[in-house]
């Protein structure tokens, strides 16, 4: 099954449901306690704007803010990756 987060397709292993915002930020290592903040989801003209009207205005949903984000292990580890870089340019290790 391809992993999706569309509402009318089933992602849940044993559920026939998709994963909750809370599992799929779990998924891409979020903390627990880290909120997110707007909507679940939303279309249209909330999602988009209207830029030909002056309406710049966007919503950015909750899966989608998951979807976009770089996991956070992997942000860690590349941010340790050049702090040693760093430290070892100015002599501290």
């Amino acid at each position: 099954m391809t992993a999706t987060s569309l509402p009318d397709d089933y992602v849940h292993y044993s559920q026939p449901r998709i994963l909750t915002v809370r599992e799929w930020a779990r998924l891409q290592l979020f903390p627990d306690w880290y909120r997110f903040a707007g909507k679940r989801t939303t279309g249209g003209i909330r999602r988009a704007g209207n830029p030909l009207e002056g309406n710049f205005n966007r919503e950015v949903p909750k899966y989608t803010q998951i979807g976009n984000a770089v996991p956070v292990g992997l942000a860690q580890k590349v941010g340790e990756h050049f702090r040693g870089i760093l430290d070892t340019a100015v002599g501290k290790r």
